[in-house]
């Protein structure tokens, strides 16, 4: 029995080890793959929707730009209004003020009596 033991039973069993290690090792592959193909599929679909991206980020830019562009131009008519207020309510005070800057930072005027800019403008509106 040793010798049946030995020259067909260990031989089968040595056999199913390596098969058993073989398939394991397959098995951790597979999934390995499995996890690549899902990555694969989800750069697919970002690749995909690029385009659509890209113009969306283009859209929000434009939108952004306008948004900035009226903001601007509502705090220049802003501090412009309160350029001219100030300096009607300055010159009532003292008629030898010429000028008033209004700074768009603070909302504070300045009164100047030097001609250099034309009454009632802002700093940068000449």
């Amino acid at each position: 029995m040793r010798a049946f033991t030995q020259d067909v039973i260990t031989p089968q069993q040595q056999v199913v080890v390596e098969a058993e290690a073989a398939a394991r090792e397959l098995a951790a592959r597979l999934e390995q793959n499995a996890e690549h193909l899902r990555e694969v599929a989800e750069l697919t679909e970002l690749r995909e929707r690029l385009p659509e991206l890209e113009k969306a980020a283009e859209i929000a830019k434009a939108a952004y730009t306008t948004a900035r562009q009226d903001t601007d131009l509502m705090v220049k008519q802003g501090t412009d209004r309160w350029s001219r207020h100030a300096l009607r309510r300055m010159q009532a005070c003292d008629p030898e003020v010429n000028t008033v800057s209004i700074s768009s930072k603070n909302s504070s005027p300045s009164p100047s009596t030097e001609s250099r800019s034309t009454p009632g403008s802002s700093p940068g509106t000449g």
